[in-house]
């Protein structure tokens, strides 16, 4: 009988960092996952600080790591870690949301068109498109936005989320805006801002709010 059809393989050499049982190797590898599992469970926890009207209206939550300053009556968040150094567009997510005022008749999709259209003016965008308006919820409460993208006055290309919403005899109006491509990447947030972290204070129109 041929001596081919017993030739013998050559002896495998263990792979490196497993020992020939594979016993040793096996636990190397559910230490690994262990302290992968602890390093996740130590992530920093997100946490949120408070943002109030400076009429006693409302307030609403944003990321503690968020810059915030009180301009002319305007809360002004920054999605940053620091404050911009100058009045241009930021590079993030910026919201301007102005103090509460005494709400009129006219319906909230008119008016908030026509706060657009006098901001395009005055701050002499050199451009701009807009959506219709939409409803959306905010603390709760029915309100209207409009998305704008367009060419500010300094050439920078941006997009914004404009919203106003009706709180009892008082409205708020407030803007989202972001360099052109950027809003979406706050989509969620902003959503969960007016949805889940919007607090409305004291009684509206006989309905008495909870506020954390």
């Amino acid at each position: 009988m041929s001596s081919t059809l017993f030739t013998r393989r050559p002896a495998t050499a263990p792979v490196a960092g497993r020992a020939a049982s594979g016993a040793p190797g096996h636990v190397g590898l559910v230490i690994a996952v262990a302290l992968l599992v602890a390093l996740g469970g130590c992530a920093q926890k997100v946490t949120y600080k408070d943002i109030a009207d400076p009429n006693g209206l409302y307030h609403f939550k944003v990321r503690s790591d968020w810059q915030s300053t009180l301009l002319n009556d305007v809360n002004l968040v920054y999605a940053s870690d620091e404050l911009p150094a100058t009045d241009k567009l930021a590079d993030t997510l910026t919201l301007a949301v102005y103090a509460s005022y005494e709400a009129t008749e006219v319906p909230l999709a008119e008016q908030l068109e026509n706060v657009i259209e006098r901001r395009a003016e005055n701050r002499r965008w050199k451009s701009y498109e807009r959506s219709e308006a939409t409803s959306v919820t905010v603390g709760g409460r029915e309100g209207v936005a409009i998305d704008v993208s367009g060419i500010d006055a300094n050439g920078a290309e941006f997009e914004a989320r404009f919203y106003l919403v009706r709180a009892g005899d008082r409205q708020v109006g407030f803007i989202a805006v972001a360099p052109a491509g950027k809003l979406a990447e706050f989509d969620a947030e902003l959503n969960a801002i007016v949805t889940e972290r919007w607090f409305w204070h004291g009684t509206l129109g006989g309905e008495t709010t909870k506020t954390p």
